[in-house]
């Protein structure tokens, strides 16, 4: 994360492209003036709430103000297609995986059940001459 002081500057940035005065952007976010000062001369920074509002504000990515990297919207839906597309892959073989245990799990009932079948064949043919 980068230092208050780089946050600071982000956010006074922010505002200032939008001709913003402290007091409206600290009206508009619920904070007193004097904390918007804070934050931009990096006294403070502010609660994990107040970085996502800051962010709507600004229709930026929270990570673009409070973290060292930045991504564009466009960046942002690439990597995201990027997910979607790996999270597809493994779904695949996920349900891969799963219909071969369903294969072997049906085969293995098969032979337990024709075991089974040899068990209780081989029970009736003793006629009862069995014991447990």
């Amino acid at each position: 994360m980068p230092d208050s002081k780089t946050i600071g500057k982000r956010i006074k940035k922010l505002r200032e492209s939008k001709n913003m005065s402290q007091e409206i952007l600290a009206s508009v976010i619920n904070v007193s003036p004097s904390t918007i000062s804070m934050y931009e001369t990096g006294e403070r920074i502010p609660r994990d709430e107040t970085k996502i509002k800051i962010a709507k504000l600004f229709n930026v990515s929270v990570s673009s103000i409070f973290f060292e990297w930045t991504l564009t919207k466009c960046e942002c839906w690439r990597r995201w297609r990027k997910c979607m597309d790996l999270l597809k892959e493994v779904l695949f073989w996920w349900m891969l995986i799963d219909d071969i245990l369903l294969i072997i799990s049906k085969k293995w009932r098969k032979e337990r059940i024709s075991y089974l079948k040899r068990l209780e064949g081989g029970w009736i043919g003793n006629k009862g001459n069995h014991s447990i």
